[in-house]
């Protein structure tokens, strides 16, 4: 500043980088095609031209040459100001502390420049601990049922500090586990029914500037729906009760295989051994797992027949009041025909009929509805146990006909109404 005596440097230094977050100085944003690198400025120092003074035409202080202790003293000024014109004059200087890392962990502060004519300035450095920023992942609650697939599981993650998001800072997606109520985690491909804890789990880059604090999600596995119907049963009065079945829907993981015991059956109204129908009423069904289902029990019903009122006589006489329609049935009816019980539920029929044999074993194959022309029918056998069919008579036109079966003692008929 005195000719001679003292060279102040000028590097230019944008503003923004002084005061904006850097990610990594290394790869600093250039601003106005200038940036600090490693300490180094990328443009070479130039001193003040024209003998314009950096303070009202004068030395920084005191109107004197800088001193030993004012030695290597760096001067940041706006990039505007070192091509102002040459009566402008620069405003007042503010010293400026300066530390070396902002990232987690122990940095240096170096104190800001003091100048002082009366004074000899010595430095010491500073300490500065960075603490780690609290980083909280909290799993998001979810519902399943038992048996399914378990659901998608997300989380949230809050704290991020100035720019920072999870590309930045999480090495990797996040993982998740499962645990019980005792707090032991849980393996099994198949969760049975309850609660469970979503325990998160994320790796952070290195170094890391922050430590994770984790909140568990909950997974409510409900019970899924199971229906246990009694099977609909047909017997003759006198007949002895036929044994009860049931039909489950709603199973899962083959566990229809882990029934204890059940369902036991009762009969509404209590069963005397009349002509009638009954109510077949299901329930104490025992699981090795109860827990996992929720049991909703459905009735069956017991048709038993009186038998007179649902056989045909082995001569085939059908009360109708056409005799060709008589003669046709009567032919039908008399081809090898046997006195074996047959039981029709429900007569009349609207969309499946059941036909009973009692205690006579037959082949389903040899079940043929006929109508009084004695035209064979179109009907679907949707249901073949030992000594009983299940016919779809629902297309059939409303009318009589016959139903012609063959059992292990021969052939025989009985009449059934569609309505």
């Amino acid at each position: 500043l005195v000719s001679g005596a003292t060279t102040t440097t000028i590097v230019d230094v944008p503003l923004e980088t002084i005061f904006n977050y850097q990610v990594n100085d290394e790869s600093a944003t250039l601003v106005n095609g200038r940036a600090l690198v490693s300490g180094r400025a990328l443009v070479s120092g130039r001193a003040l031209v024209s003998g314009r003074a950096l303070v009202s035409g004068s030395v920084i202080v005191n109107s004197n040459t800088v001193g030993n202790n004012g030695e290597k003293i760096v001067v940041i000024v706006d990039a505007a100001d070192v091509s102002a014109p040459p009566a402008d004059v620069l405003g007042l200087f503010k010293s400026i502390n300066l530390v070396t890392g902002f990232t987690a962990g122990s940095h240096l502060i170096v104190p800001a420049a003091l100048m002082s004519e009366n004074f000899e300035t010595t430095y010491a450095l500073g300490n500065l601990n960075i603490g780690p920023a609290v980083l909280t992942i909290k799993a998001d609650n979810k519902k399943g049922e038992y048996g399914d697939e378990l659901p998608r599981f997300t989380s949230t993650i809050t704290g991020y500090k100035y720019d920072d998001d999870s590309i930045k800072v999480v090495n990797g997606a996040t993982t998740y586990s499962l645990r019980n109520n005792a707090n032991q985690p849980v393996t099994s491909g198949v969760l049975s029914s309850g609660a469970y804890r979503i325990v998160p789990s994320i790796q952070l880059f290195v170094p890391a500037n922050y430590t994770v604090q984790y909140i568990y999600g909950e997974l409510t596995v409900t019970r899924a729906s199971l229906i246990v119907k009694a099977d609909n049963k047909v017997v003759f009065e006198g007949d002895p009760l036929p044994e009860f079945t049931a039909t489950y829907t709603g199973f899962k993981n083959n566990d229809q295989s882990t029934i204890l015991s059940g369902p036991v059956y009762k009969l509404d109204p209590a069963f005397t051994g009349a002509a009638g129908q009954y109510s077949i009423v299901p329930s104490g069904l025992q699981l090795l797992k109860p827990n996992n289902y929720s049991i909703k029990y459905q009735s069956g019903v017991l048709f038993v027949h009186n038998e007179r009122e649902n056989s045909v006589e082995s001569t085939g006489s059908v009360q109708e009041n056409n005799t060709a329609l008589m003669r046709k049935a009567k032919a039908i009816a008399e081809q090898e025909s046997v006195s074996v019980k047959i039981g029709v539920y429900p007569n009349p029929v609207e969309n499946r009929l059941t036909v009973s044999f009692g205690n006579t074993r037959f082949t389903g194959t040899d079940v043929i509805v006929y109508d009084l022309l004695g035209r064979i029918q179109p009907v679907k056998k949707i249901g073949i146990t030992a000594n009983s069919v299940v016919l779809d008579v629902k297309a059939l036109n409303r009318g009589t006909y016959i139903v012609r079966i063959k059992s292990s003692k021969g052939y025989t008929t009985t009449k059934i109404i569609k309505k």
